[in-house]
């Protein structure tokens, strides 16, 4: 009976020192993670994300977290681990990949409720800061093209961020520069629009006058310019044409402009003759086409059809007329033949 009193007193004595044990480490673990979430949230309140990133991450490792409080961890770590991307992305200037990062941090983590948090602050921050890094490293026509079409992209989300003075003035460098490469390009009306962008938007900054001053000669210039490139147009279209199927006649016209420098405007206006030399339109014996823009180097077309027995063995016949971009008269005659 002694024998297994005794025994039962080290059963019990055992269990004891476990549970002293178990409770000693839970304790501990408790300890630990009530440390691990005060260091994390320190850490994030302050502006430090590195540290806060790993003090969640270990949070983590400890047993016993509510629901509540794993999901809230978990949040933060995805939230910290975006932003020290865009950061990083920053630091190591990959501009354009940084400036990508940066809204989508902002489009999944900041919503307007979250209006005072300081990652989604400074990021509205960094936004502008990455875009007049970028700035300063732009050369090519097409670098400029593409930083344009970055901050529009910005703009559209963050229509006010780059209202700031000192934004507001390396913005109007970036254009005044751009347009001077335009104008050393003899691209002038595009040179011209950059010069305006700059009088219109960055009126207050130090490249106004010069922008001003500039432009004025950049008009003077493409006025000569103008009037010694004339465009160079020229039409494609069937000589005749024959019914398909369904009976119609049907053609287009390419117009083109091969100098490369200028473009043109053209509109149409003709009839369709019959074999007996009857002339006929939609309003009675006209036919207006419209319009037709070619711009320089490029091409437009028209296409038009007819039906009707009357047309077999006539002639479609439209003159265009208009004139370039420097007012040189253009004409262009087209005369198909309509076979049954």
């Amino acid at each position: 009976m002694r024998g297994c009193l005794r025994k039962l007193g080290i059963i019990l004595g055992v269990l004891v020192v476990a549970a002293v044990v178990v409770g000693v480490v839970f304790w501990l673990n408790w300890k630990r993670g009530n440390e691990l979430s005060d260091q994390a949230q320190d850490a994030y309140r302050d502006g430090n994300p590195s540290e806060a990133l790993t003090s969640y991450q270990e949070l983590l490792t400890v047993f016993g977290l509510s629901d509540r409080e794993e999901s809230r961890a978990r949040d933060r770590i995805d939230e910290l681990q975006d932003y020290l991307k865009a950061a990083n992305l920053h630091e190591n200037a990959q501009v354009d990949q940084a400036i990508a990062a940066y809204e989508t941090f902002m489009d999944e983590h900041c919503p307007e409720w979250k209006s005072d948090n300081l990652y989604c602050t400074w990021t509205l921050t960094a936004i502008p800061a990455v875009m007049m890094d970028w700035a300063h490293t732009l050369e090519k026509l097409d670098d400029y093209q593409e930083f344009e079409d970055r901050c529009e992209s910005v703009l559209e989300d963050h229509p006010d961020i780059f209202d700031d003075q000192q934004a507001k003035a390396t913005m109007a460098q970036i254009y005044s520069d751009w347009a001077d490469l335009l104008r050393q390009d003899e691209s002038y009306s595009a040179a011209i629009e950059k010069y305006m962008i700059v009088l219109s938007k960055y009126a207050d900054t130090p490249a106004e006058e010069l922008a001003r001053r500039t432009l004025e000669e950049t008009r003077a210039e493409h006025i000569i310019w103008l009037e010694e490139n004339p465009a160079v147009p020229m039409a494609e279209f069937p000589e005749e044409v024959s019914r398909d199927s369904e009976g119609l006649w049907s053609w287009t016209t390419v117009f083109k402009e091969t100098g490369g420098k200028v473009g043109y405007t053209v509109s149409g206006s003709g009839w369709i003759e019959d074999a007996e030399g009857g002339r006929h339109g939609p309003w009675g014996t006209t036919l207006d086409r419209g319009s037709v823009e070619v711009p320089h180097g490029g091409e437009g077309e028209d296409s038009y059809w007819v039906r009707g027995d009357t047309f077999a063995y006539g002639y479609a016949v439209i003159k265009w007329e208009g004139e370039d971009e420097g007012g040189h008269p253009i004409t262009i005659e087209v005369r198909i033949h309509l076979l049954p």
